[in-house]
């Protein structure tokens, strides 16, 4: 998921003289690796995959996982990259009285979300949009807008015959205008908003073409 390039990136340009990074994940995938690789110890705590019976096992021996974690590591500060983390983050914060960065991804919080990521000390809400739509202005007060980064060099095309190629696979004429959306089908995503776009845009240009992803 998206997610995943800006944890990656986050962690690529950190100042790791100044920090010691621990990640504590909820399974061991891709993204496990890849913080290995650059050196981030990661502490695997399995939750919110399985049944249901799973599921409140997991849940229910969480708090106690986390405690143990945090009086290991001793956390100065603990970010949690989206609203879900912000959850268990917070159960760190009681235990330890560790301050609380949760960095908001999607527009809007569930009511038992809220009540507990709400009481973080900060929040780097992706855009301003993410902020005015999720957090009440009291939070926004205590907020920095971090926009997600894409490194294009990973995603480069070489030479026009190479950019041809792409286009012609997808369809696509050379003298278009392209504009893409990826992402989940949900109203969280704000599709009905890409589709009122295009057809705005449609009523006036000819050569513009609108795809989206899942």
């Amino acid at each position: 998921m998206w997610s995943e390039n800006s944890l990656l990136a986050m962690v690529d340009n950190i100042d790791r003289n100044e920090y010691e990074l621990v990640a504590v994940i909820n399974r061991d995938n891709d993204v496990a690796l890849h913080l290995k690789k650059r050196g981030v110890r990661c502490i695997c705590v399995p939750h919110g995959g399985g049944s249901l019976s799973s599921r409140m096992l997991q849940y229910a021996h969480l708090p106690f996982a986390l405690k143990r974690i945090a009086d290991e590591v001793r956390p100065h500060l603990v970010h949690a990259h989206n609203a879900m983390a912000g959850r268990s983050a917070m159960l760190v914060k009681a235990s330890r009285r560790v301050p609380v960065i949760v960095q908001l991804r999607n527009i809007g919080l569930p009511a038992r979300t809220a009540n507990i990521v709400l009481r973080a000390e900060h929040f780097a809400p992706m855009s301003k949009a993410t902020m005015v739509g999720t957090l009440p202005k009291e939070q926004q007060k205590r907020s920095t807008i971090v926009y997600d980064g894409l490194d294009l060099d990973l995603y480069k095309i070489h030479g026009p015959e190479s950019y041809s190629d792409a286009r012609t696979a997808l369809g696509l004429r050379d003298d278009a205008i392209v504009i893409g959306m990826a992402g989940r089908l949900t109203p969280q995503k704000g599709q009905l908003y890409f589709v009122e776009a295009a057809e705005a845009v449609s009523r006036v240009r000819q050569n513009v073409i609108f795809r989206s992803e899942e």
